[in-house]
């Protein structure tokens, strides 16, 4: 168990553009391998339109020309919080961004663990489409989910944060109605699509589950696919445990 932390604070950094908002991101890291702000222990890269959906209320805060956010949250000791979120807004203006005017939005903290991820992406069952992204590539990852929304018809935009070094975990989802089965059938098809069009800039599936197996399988060294089935036999010669299938 953890104490509760004596400070939590949040803040909104715009960008009006991906590239500064990813420069952002790895000037935190190059900070934090310094030893450098270690109590901001979240940096989202969000869309707009998804956090004024969720909290209305800070639509007068983002400026206009702003289309991605970093939401920024540090806690720990009052004095070392204030202090890391005073350095990264530092850092996010002297990539460009504009950090919003509110001090703070209890709304993101409590939302994060109940009601945001809701209102945030309505109501309905989804395909999550969950890929770790090199940093590097993400202004092509952007490209790409654009482009394919557009091709699509779909509201779909790419959201994430930091995951293991130089790594964004990106997601999006991709709706279908629970009283049409075959509409998920469709949206799985679309997810694997876009998820393969991702694969191919470098990036890799997380928590692969069997919705995009068969796209990740098409991707490996048959002799690596071998000693997975060879392993799997020595350790369940009985096939009692998770069913395996390459399809």
């Amino acid at each position: 168990m953890y104490r509760q932390p004596e400070v939590s604070m949040t803040k909104i950094a715009c960008f009006p553009d991906a590239q500064r908002a990813l420069d952002a991101l790895q000037s935190f890291q190059r900070a934090q391998r310094g030893g450098g702000i270690s109590t901001l222990v979240e940096q989202r890269l969000v869309p707009k339109e998804m956090l004024l959906a969720a909290i209305p209320r800070l639509k007068g805060s983002v400026p206009e020309a702003s289309r991605y956010l970093l939401v920024l949250r540090t806690e720990g000791d009052r004095t070392d919080a204030q202090r890391h979120m005073a350095k990264a807004c530092h850092l996010c203006r002297e990539q460009g961004g504009k950090v919003a005017a509110q001090d703070d939005f209890p709304e993101w903290w409590a939302g994060r663990f109940g009601s945001f991820p809701t209102a945030a992406l309505g109501k309905g069952q989804r395909i999550m489409i969950v890929a770790m992204v090199p940093l590097g590539r993400m202004v092509e990852a952007f490209s790409i989910a654009e482009a394919f929304a557009k091709k699509m018809g779909l509201d779909l935009k790419l959201r994430g944060y930091p995951f293991g070094g130089p790594v964004l975990l990106a997601h999006a989802s991709i709706p279908w109605e629970a009283g049409r089965p075959e509409s998920r059938v469709e949206a799985l098809k679309q997810a694997r699509e876009l998820m393969e069009a991702l694969m191919g800039i470098g990036a890799v599936p997380h928590r692969v589950g069997t919705d995009f197996l068969p796209v990740l399988a098409e991707k490996l060294d048959p002799a690596y696919r071998d000693f997975v089935e060879r392993m799997k036999a020595l350790l369940d010669p009985n096939g009692i445990m998770n069913a395996f299938s390459w399809r």
